[in-house]
């Protein structure tokens, strides 16, 4: 069984970097289902998204540069239950790694706390815990933030420009490319060598502007019925999922679809590159 955390909390935990329960203000418990956690995680600061449908972890690790890494998310048995909305979140515990967390909904805002685990002995670092939950969807009914914090876009930093489906068959490998670099040409190529019938679609992707502050990143992703796809931000390097349906679905061969993506240039991890 996965773990399961219930009730208010009252009174602040030593070593822990988030607040508790305000002393005398009425808390109401509300019962969460863990579906992952990383409890030794490198967060620096607070992060949440709150989502009616399911968080790709990726996607929310890549607000603070970790998405590459979201394999470090230890998944519990434990399924959401059915009508849950679900809550990713990032604390700070300062030596101690937890081993759970508890969460409470007070007036238009929800608070969680860390709980649990052991001080590291020489605290290199401050811990900076993640955790990734369902709750009840009456539960965040009219809320508004989290532990002060208003939720940030699921599909993380990255916003997804253009899903443009390419078909299934034969695709040979199109690496990945920025724009404004020599390598978008050489995607372009690939592109339309595979998929000659595509080309205005391909062209009008292909063909955006950047602003300043932004960088844009084009992708051929590939999956079964691919419904979506997030950019992926690691501390070393840039790359992008396809996000297919909550139910799987097998297909005879994978589907290919060029994907683009705008994101904040200050979001995107110091000396990152591009993978495929």
């Amino acid at each position: 069984m996965g773990l399961v955390v219930v009730g208010a909390l009252a009174g602040v935990l030593a070593g822990c970097g988030d607040p508790a329960t305000p002393q005398g203000d009425p808390a109401q418990p509300v019962e969460v289902t863990v579906l992952a956690m990383d409890a030794g995680g490198w967060a620096p600061a607070r992060y949440v998204v709150l989502s009616d449908s399911p968080i790709h972890l990726g996607a929310f690790a890549s607000w603070y540069g970790r998405g590459a890494d979201a394999e470090h998310f230890e998944e519990t048995t434990d399924e959401a239950p059915p009508g849950s909305v679900y809550l990713a979140v990032t604390g700070n515990t300062g030596c101690r790694v937890p081993d759970g967390i508890k969460l409470f909904r007070e007036g238009d805002e929800l608070r969680f706390l860390f709980v649990g685990g052991a001080d590291y002995e020489e605290c290199a670092r401050h811990v900076g815990p993640s955790a990734y939950l369902a709750l009840p969807a009456d539960a965040v009914e009219g809320v508004r933030t989290v532990n002060g914090e208003v939720p940030r876009d699921p599909a993380g930093p990255g916003k997804l420009v253009d899903n443009v489906p390419l078909g299934a068959g034969r695709f040979g490998p199109v690496p990945p490319a920025e724009f404004g670099t020599d390598a978008l040409a050489a995607l372009r190529a690939g592109v339309l060598a595979a998929r000659p019938r595509h080309a205005d679609e391909v062209t009008e992707a292909l063909d955006r502007p950047v602003r300043e502050d932004e960088r844009v990143f084009a992708f051929v992703v590939q999956g079964c019925q691919v419904a979506d796809a997030v950019l992926v931000l690691g501390p070393d390097h840039v790359t992008a999922e396809a996000v297919q349906p909550e139910t799987r679905v097998n297909c005879e061969a994978p589907e290919y679809n060029l994907v683009t993506f705008t994101v904040a240039a200050d979001d995107v991890p110091e000396g990152a590159t591009l993978s495929g």
